[in-house]
């Protein structure tokens, strides 16, 4: 984990849709005196269950932390579709295939493209630009139900002690 974040210190987060505060603070360089700045984490929202879903973050939420997390969340799941929600799903997909090939081979989804889709959780579409919400809207996908897409954010007072600093 640290290998892979240390060949990605340097590059930069950026975005085409709104200001979203994860993406602005992850180009900051210097965040003096800290092992970590936080924990992300991934995490089903039908079960709410963390399957190898947490990692510490060194500089904010970056989108090397965020594939490494997310990938080793789904090493050894046997899958046929994903949906992925994510606050900023709407950047962080752009060369996520890319970026994934820079990870172990063992890590990589092997799902086609067309069986993994992008959400963006309930809560957090409002603050996107008008273009994300249709494509983005979890409600419309077939078979979604009901689901929210937030789920992550109930086990944050349980799990804040996991955070080094």
């Amino acid at each position: 984990y640290l290998a892979h974040i240390a060949k990605h210190v340097n590059k930069e987060q950026m975005s085409n849709c709104s200001g979203f505060q994860a993406m602005l603070q992850a180009n900051l360089k210097h965040m003096k005196g800290l092992r970590t700045t936080g924990v992300a984490g991934v995490t089903c929202s039908r079960h709410n269950m963390w399957q190898n879903g947490m990692g510490d973050l060194q500089v904010v939420e970056r989108q090397c932390n965020m594939d490494f997390i997310l990938l080793s969340t789904l090493v050894a799941i046997q899958l046929l579709w994903l949906v992925i929600l994510y606050d900023i799903a709407c950047q962080y997909a752009i060369h996520f295939r890319e970026r994934m090939k820079e990870l172990l081979a063992c890590m990589h989804l092997t799902l086609p493209k067309g069986n993994v889709w992008w959400k963006v959780p309930n809560f957090h579409l409002p603050n996107h630009k008008p273009g994300c919400h249709t494509p983005y809207l979890f409600h419309w996908m077939p078979g979604a139900g009901m689901t929210h897409g937030e789920t992550i954010e109930q086990n944050w007072a349980f799990s804040n002690g996991a955070a080094a600093s």
